[in-house]
């Protein structure tokens, strides 16, 4: 079941990983919601490839 966020706490998310101020299980279940959403693919490129680096080292899971 995907990990929902309120847009304005998604926006925060986004900003504060661009930071580098997320927390290790903040970012995975970051990038979670963006699989499970599809938006990693659609966002800029660096989600899509850390989204599938993620997948890939099994820390995420891809879309069902």
């Amino acid at each position: 079941m995907p990990k929902t966020f309120a847009k304005a706490n998604f926006f925060n998310q986004i900003i504060s990983y661009e930071e580098g101020t997320l927390s290790e299980e903040e970012t995975l279940d970051l990038f979670q919601y963006l699989v499970d959403t599809g938006m990693a693919w659609t966002l800029q490129g660096m989600y899509g490839r850390a989204a599938a680096d993620l997948i890939e080292a099994g820390l995420i899971f891809p879309r069902e």
